[in-house]
Protein backbone atom coordinates (compact mmCIF):
# COMPACT_ATOMS: atom_id res chain seq x y z
CA UNK A 1 0.00 0.00 0.00
CA UNK A 2 2.71 2.55 0.84
CA UNK A 3 4.41 1.78 -2.20
CA UNK A 4 1.47 2.49 -4.44
CA UNK A 5 0.87 5.55 -2.50
CA UNK A 6 4.52 6.80 -2.85
CA UNK A 7 4.71 6.15 -7.02
CA UNK A 8 0.92 7.84 -7.44
CA UNK A 9 2.81 11.07 -5.55
CA UNK A 10 6.01 10.46 -8.11
CA UNK A 11 3.58 10.29 -10.90
CA UNK A 12 1.91 13.61 -9.88
CA UNK A 13 4.49 15.60 -8.58
CA UNK A 14 7.65 14.97 -10.90
CA UNK A 15 9.23 18.26 -10.39
CA UNK A 16 9.62 17.59 -6.64
CA UNK A 17 10.97 14.30 -7.45
CA UNK A 18 13.65 16.07 -9.98
CA UNK A 19 14.41 18.70 -7.28
CA UNK A 20 15.18 16.06 -4.27
CA UNK A 21 17.08 13.75 -6.87
CA UNK A 22 19.37 17.08 -7.77
CA UNK A 23 19.59 18.23 -3.90
CA UNK A 24 20.77 14.92 -3.14
CA UNK A 25 23.64 14.52 -5.85
CA UNK A 26 24.78 17.91 -5.08
CA UNK A 27 25.62 16.68 -1.27
CA UNK A 28 26.81 13.45 -2.44
CA UNK A 29 29.07 14.76 -5.23
CA UNK A 30 30.93 17.12 -3.07
CA UNK A 31 33.62 15.16 -1.11
CA UNK A 32 34.07 13.42 -4.96
CA UNK A 33 34.77 16.42 -6.89
CA UNK A 34 37.77 17.81 -4.31
CA UNK A 35 40.07 15.55 -4.48
CA UNK A 36 38.67 13.48 -7.82
CA UNK A 37 41.92 14.75 -9.89
CA UNK A 38 44.49 15.16 -7.44
CA UNK A 39 47.43 12.60 -6.91
CA UNK A 40 48.08 10.79 -3.71
CA UNK A 41 50.49 12.35 -1.38
CA UNK A 42 53.14 10.64 0.21
CA UNK A 43 51.87 11.29 3.47
CA UNK A 44 48.21 9.91 2.17
CA UNK A 45 49.96 6.66 1.41
CA UNK A 46 51.99 6.06 4.67
CA UNK A 47 48.38 6.54 6.58
CA UNK A 48 46.67 3.88 4.50
CA UNK A 49 49.61 1.82 4.91
CA UNK A 50 51.01 2.31 8.44
CA UNK A 51 47.53 2.50 10.34
CA UNK A 52 44.49 0.17 11.78
CA UNK A 53 41.95 2.51 10.90
CA UNK A 54 39.18 1.65 9.27
CA UNK A 55 38.22 2.99 5.45
CA UNK A 56 35.43 4.41 6.80
CA UNK A 57 37.13 6.57 9.28
CA UNK A 58 39.82 7.43 7.18
CA UNK A 59 37.55 8.93 4.38
CA UNK A 60 36.55 11.50 6.48
CA UNK A 61 40.27 12.50 7.47
CA UNK A 62 41.32 12.35 4.05
CA UNK A 63 38.51 13.42 2.50
CA UNK A 64 38.56 10.99 -0.19
CA UNK A 65 36.11 8.10 -1.09
CA UNK A 66 35.95 4.97 0.56
CA UNK A 67 36.02 3.21 -2.47
CA UNK A 68 39.23 5.69 -3.61
CA UNK A 69 40.62 4.25 -0.43
CA UNK A 70 40.30 1.04 -0.74
CA UNK A 71 41.29 0.78 -4.52
CA UNK A 72 44.61 2.90 -2.70
CA UNK A 73 45.41 0.49 -0.40
CA UNK A 74 45.15 -2.73 -2.89
CA UNK A 75 47.58 -1.20 -5.13
CA UNK A 76 49.85 -0.05 -2.55
CA UNK A 77 49.98 -3.39 -0.70
CA UNK A 78 50.31 -5.32 -4.21
CA UNK A 79 53.35 -2.62 -5.14
CA UNK A 80 54.83 -3.80 -1.75
CA UNK A 81 54.76 -7.48 -2.63
CA UNK A 82 55.86 -7.43 -5.41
Amino acid sequence: MAYSHNKAWKKRNPEKVNEMRKKNYKQTNISSNFSARTKWSQIEDRILLNSIISNRLLHYIIGRSVQAIQLRRHKLKYRLVE
